[in-house]
């Protein structure tokens, strides 16, 4: 088990865990999968990328001696539902649900996702996508603790548990050691309404934050929302008076010299300056 790749983060006078897994570089996508782990019973936000993390998730799922009895699909991007398949294959009787917003995303995109990441993925690439079911309700409880599914936004949404005042960060929040992926965010009105739905999350308060996608040593706190809404605003100084993707990156690590992932600037930069182009 990659036990480095693991945190384990309990809420001061609380009764539940967060088992926080994150491959970091050792995998395509530095994205978190987290365990809420109750008295009784867990519950899995995202199941991963890779087959082969969401086989560290069953290990972990398993060490807590306690029933998976749900998974929640938290975006329609595939590095946060493509290991479904190998985790429900384990527990068949555990429930998968998602947003609406979320399911529509993935039943219009997940053929041309698989297409394009099938070949590099080879055996670690999902056979097929097992379709969540909708969340009736804008919550979800482990045990009889609350998870609000919150944001401005009901295409891009978070985990609040209000209780324990944490925000599972969802798809916007990154952190502090590591380059956003902007590629799925071409247009200036997406990355605003990015920009709000991080403002959302400020005003809650929280007093632990797990980013979306980071690399090992990124505290889990409003420093990453913080950070996200700095690069974001870097990020249009810097398309406006770019000439192309070159000079977009290079500003962008004279910025931010220190981050990790350069991967991620560099095709971001590619697609927002209209010289790639990738499957939406």
């Amino acid at each position: 088990m990659k036990e480095n790749a693991t945190t384990y983060v309990n809420p001061a006078g609380s009764k539940i865990q967060f088992q926080i897994y994150n491959p970091g570089a050792t995998s395509i996508f530095a994205v978190s999968s987290t365990l809420i782990v109750g008295q009784t019973e867990v519950v899995l936000v995202d199941t991963q990328f890779q087959n082969n993390d969401a086989l560290e998730l069953i290990r972990l799922i398993k060490a807590t001696g306690k029933k998976l009895t749900s998974i929640y699909i938290s975006h329609g991007e595939p590095q946060f539902y493509f290991g479904t398949e190998v985790i429900t294959r384990e527990y068949p009787d555990c429930n998968v649900y998602a947003t609406k917003e979320t399911i529509r995303r993935i039943r219009k995109t997940n053929d041309a996702k698989l297409a394009y990441w099938n070949p590099m993925l080879r055996h670690h690439a999902p056979r097929k996508i097992n379709m969540p079911s909708r969340l009736k309700n804008k919550f979800f409880t482990v045990d009889a603790t609350r998870v609000e599914i919150a944001g401005p936004h009901s295409d891009c949404t978070y985990c609040w548990i209000p209780s324990l005042k944490t925000v599972l960060g969802g798809l916007v929040v990154f952190g502090v050691n590591m380059h956003l992926w902007l590629a799925d965010n071409h247009s200036p009105e997406s990355r605003y309404r990015w920009y709000e739905i991080l403002t959302s999350i400020e005003e809650l308060k929280p007093q632990i934050v797990v980013p979306s996608h980071f690399y090992p040593g990124a505290p889990m706190n409003l420093d990453c929302v913080q950070f996200s809404k700095e690069y974001l605003s870097a990020v249009e100084t810097e398309l406006e008076i770019s000439r192309n993707s070159a000079e977009f990156t290079a500003a962008m690590k004279n910025r931010f010299p220190d981050l990790s992932n350069e991967l991620n600037l560099e095709m971001s930069a590619k697609v927002l300056k209209n010289e790639m182009k990738l499957p939406t």
